[in-house]
């Protein structure tokens, strides 16, 4: 399987139903002794965040558990095949409490055969097939352009920009059935899943105008769906908006509220210990710190990382010796959820400066010199 719209991407990026009452869930895994575990990828959408988690085998099955906040918790299990090829299954666990318990299927594909206990495989879930239906020949000349070249079309820029333009081609359609039926919840997880979930589908402005058009307001006034608001909202920052509020805590539990802040230029990093490009950068944002006094740029990096003893590692190991977020995502979200690296710089009056993702690359030092030079105020949208 192949996730559409992931062919040029650069960086690493990689929800009772209505109302906040949050509910558990316990799903137990099981998986034969032929499967590599090592390999196995498994992540749980909560409602709120989508989490990889790492389960604790004891022969080869593991019980999963914790709390959501949508109408399923919904457990996704990823295994590589081939360089370019992964098999993915996901599941709708009904009520919260289910099993999946994968079979020896005897071939490379380790989650072909499974039996379930209150858990819907996504393409059995009532709208899949229509949805799979509605864009079967738009995938169908997409797939078999990447069976004919295999993996050859990812390593040919020119075979690559036309497998973007066949895809894209699917993605329109997908759009376009959620358009048209967007009462299903299916409808509404696919959109936050699969268009949502990769920032590089659709901008934000289209995807906040389906949303707001498309789907009924018990969706959209869920907790998934102010989620989903929140996300979108982030994505459709302007430079010189006032920068989204927030406050959380540091690793070592120092109260942050960036509206606190007003008066010293603010750099907002996001980042993982996983995340090559983002260590790449740490340098440069260390030379910030090296120059200018935290009384006058504030520098707030936000990790990604679930694996702590990482993260403190590369804390050290760097020299980020300012204010440090570990997981975050209502910081996160707030921002739009793009991939990593994604750097911000925010001036005296709380308005962004400075985009990572949409700005041109500028060395940050030269950058905040100038505009410590800039008469408070100038910065306007």
């Amino acid at each position: 399987m192949r996730v559409r719209g992931l062919n040029t991407l650069i960086g690493i990026f990689i929800f009772p139903f209505i109302g906040s009452a949050q509910q558990n869930y316990e799903i137990k895994i099981v998986f034969p002794e032929s499967v590599d575990l090592k390999k196995m990828s498994v992540s749980v959408d909560n409602g709120i965040d989508n989490s990889d988690l790492f389960p604790i085998y004891k022969n080869n099955s593991a019980i999963l558990s914790g709390r959501y906040y949508s109408r399923y918790p919904v457990l996704r299990f990823i295994y590589p095949l081939t360089k370019h090829k992964l098999s993915i299954k996901t599941f709708f666990i009904d009520g919260g409490k289910g099993e999946v318990k994968f079979v020896d299927s005897h071939s490379p594909d380790v989650l072909e055969k499974f039996t379930s206990v209150n858990a819907i495989e996504e393409y059995k879930y009532s709208g899949a097939k229509e949805l799979k239906d509605f864009v079967h020949q738009e995938e169908k000349v997409s797939d078999e352009f990447v069976n004919k070249y295999r993996d050859e079309v990812f390593d040919n820029d020119s075979l690559l920009d036309i497998l973007n333009e066949l895809d894209r081609k699917v993605l329109d359609k997908q759009l376009d059935f959620i358009k048209k039926n967007g009462d299903w919840y299916y409808s509404f997880w696919f959109f936050k899943d699969r268009l949502i979930g990769n920032p590089n589908t659709f901008d934000a402005d289209t995807l906040l105008s389906v949303f707001n058009s498309s789907f009924p307001n018990e969706l959209q006034n869920s907790v998934e769906g102010r989620e989903v608001r929140k996300l979108l909202e982030g994505r459709t920052i302007k430079r010189y908006a006032l920068a989204p509020d927030f406050t959380s805590k540091t690793y070592d539990g120092k109260l942050v509220k960036l509206s606190d802040m007003k008066g010293r230029f603010v750099m907002l990093d996001f980042w993982a210990s996983w995340c090559g490009p983002c260590i790449e950068l740490m340098p440069e944002i260390r030379k910030v710190r090296e120059r200018f006094p935290a009384e006058q740029v504030e520098i707030i990096s936000v990790s990604r990382d679930k694996d702590t003893s990482a993260f403190l590692k590369n804390i050290e190991k760097h020299g980020m010796t300012w204010l440090n977020i570990l997981t975050d995502p209502n910081v996160y979200k707030s921002y739009g959820g793009r991939f990593l690296p994604d750097v911000y710089i925010i001036d005296r009056e709380g308005k962004i400066i400075y985009r990572g993702q949409t700005d041109d690359r500028v060395d940050y030092v030269t950058f905040l010199e100038a505009e410590m030079k800039k008469p408070i105020g100038s910065a306007k949208l």
